[in-house]
């Protein structure tokens, strides 16, 4: 029960040194506003590029997921094929497991439908004979590239077909673009982790300098490193967290400047691309970034400094 009591109190110390501590490190960043934003600015660009490249990666995937959705298999029938043996086609492609939807349109219809739409009705009247061949739109099981791409090659082997249309290749590309930007995303995101290490570890060592002559009195009283280097961390971790919510307010800017670029231009571009912000959970995975890059880095960076600071 005693000592029950007397972990107490000890804790309760601790607790009271780090929460002053963190106050005090804070109070130092403030009294030097100049050189705090300075540094809190290029930790900021440095998390930033990282994850504005994993946002486009994310609302590009959403875009791909929602243009395969619409994914669509054309085929354009030979001209001397009737309707019923269209129809027998659709039929046999139907059958198929990655089929889900069929629509023949006649050449009759895809006249009227055309010449509705860009008001040509006259001049394609005059014209004497339908230019426009029948085609059955085929909905593929699942959006994904190879199946579309097989599906696509089958569909062109029969004698019925005349020509395939698949967006087996936009769908390739928008996979590949996504995937490129989520490897940059992460790669970026490893090279400028090591880069707000270095430039809170720089922060860390001048911060050291300064203090040197209270770090030699406070050792020659018995300090230990670990007390001399706590409102370091607390300095780092600062750092890093400041940074990081610098950037989660530019990210949010820049997400909706992008998205206010974008409208009525979604379409023209892939359907359904909007910038969407990280979230809760992206922000707080930001901030918690910054704020544990900068105490490690203060961590490595306070040790190697304090211990080189002899009496």
């Amino acid at each position: 029960m005693e000592k029950k009591q007397n972990k107490t109190p000890k804790f309760a110390n601790l607790l009271r040194s780090h929460r002053k501590e963190a106050v005090l490190s804070l109070q130092r960043m403030t009294d030097q506003p100049w050189s705090t934003l300075s540094t809190l600015f290029v930790i900021a660009t440095a998390l930033l590029l990282p994850a504005c490249l994993l946002v486009l990666n994310s609302s590009l995937d959403s875009a791909v997921d929602s243009f395969r959705s619409t994914a669509r298999v054309t085929l354009y029938l030979e001209a001397n094929i009737s309707d019923t043996q269209a129809q027998a086609v659709s039929d046999h492609l139907l059958a198929r497991d990655d089929v889900v939807g069929v629509e023949y349109i006649s050449a009759d219809q895809a006249l009227r439908e055309f010449s509705a739409a860009t008001g040509l009705r006259t001049v394609l009247a005059g014209l004497g004979e339908n230019p426009l061949p029948a085609s059955i739109v085929l909905q593929p099981s699942a959006a994904d590239s190879s199946l579309v791409g097989e599906l696509a090659r089958y569909a062109a082997s029969l004698s019925e077909v005349d020509s395939v249309q698949a967006d087996e290749s936009w769908i390739q590309r928008a996979e590949a673009i996504a995937s490129t930007l989520g490897f940059l995303g992460q790669s970026l995101g490893l090279i400028f982790a090591l880069g707000v290490s270095f430039i809170v570890g720089n922060a860390v060592r001048m911060t050291v300098e300064s203090r040197r002559a209270e770090i030699k009195v406070i050792k020659l009283v018995g300090g230990s490193d670990s007390f001399i280097a706590r409102p370091l961390l607390y300095t780092g971790l600062w750092y890093g967290l400041s940074g990081a919510l610098l950037a989660a307010i530019v990210l949010s800017i820049l997400v909706y400047a992008a998205n206010a670029a974008l409208q009525g231009q979604s379409v023209d571009l892939l359907p359904g691309l909007t910038l969407s912000g990280p979230g809760v959970n992206g922000y707080f995975s930001l901030l918690l970034a910054g704020a544990v890059l900068g105490w490690v880095a203060a961590r490595v960076a306070s040790w190697h400094y304090i211990r080189a600071i002899s009496l």
